[in-house]
């Protein structure tokens, strides 16, 4: 369990700004205040557990953020392999910057193998890349979990350079 309400950054080849991990239990962020990581592989928020349930949250006011200006930018990342959920509940802001020769930036991921994945948000997720792929949210099941993403007042956004315009707001 990690409950954070100041600031934390990170810079370095595997940043992460607060990183999470359980093999037989769970993995649980909560966040009112801000994390932020830049590097070659960076996450803003990890939360992964092998046997139990992972979480992230990020209140009102809180600010998950992350920097890549070469492989990878991830705001937030929550997994739970065999039969545990992921969650990630987002009411602050969630972003992913990658430049350079950044090949991905992902806002919010949720990846369970069995279990369920739910994003939830009424906040804000962006995800902005001007060389390589930009996803404002994922979510997976590998082995017939279910997926969620609910986003009641809240907005993602992506900005991809093959999109040619202004980024577009999905919810």
């Amino acid at each position: 369990l990690v409950e954070n309400s100041g600031t934390i950054s990170t810079d370095g080849k595997y940043s992460f700004g607060v990183l999470a991990q359980s093999g037989d239990g769970d993995a649980t962020v909560f966040n009112t205040g801000l994390l932020a990581a830049s590097g070659k592989y960076s996450y803003g928020a990890l939360a992964s557990s092998n046997y139990g349930d992972a979480l992230i949250s990020n209140a009102e006011g809180g600010s998950l953020s992350s920097y890549s200006g070469d492989l990878l930018a991830v705001g937030a990342f929550a997994n739970a392999n065999n039969d545990g959920n992921a969650t990630i509940d987002n009411a602050g802001s969630i972003d992913a910057f990658g430049s350079g020769y950044a090949q991905i930036a992902y806002g919010a991921v949720v990846q369970v193998d069995a279990g369920d994945a739910l994003v939830t948000n009424s906040g804000g997720i962006t995800a902005e890349n001007t060389y390589g792929a930009a996803r404002g949210v994922i979510v997976r099941s590998g082995a017939g979990g279910g997926c969620c993403l609910l986003s009641p007042g809240g907005g993602q956004r992506r900005r991809d350079p093959r999109d040619r315009g202004a980024a577009r707001a999905l919810s």
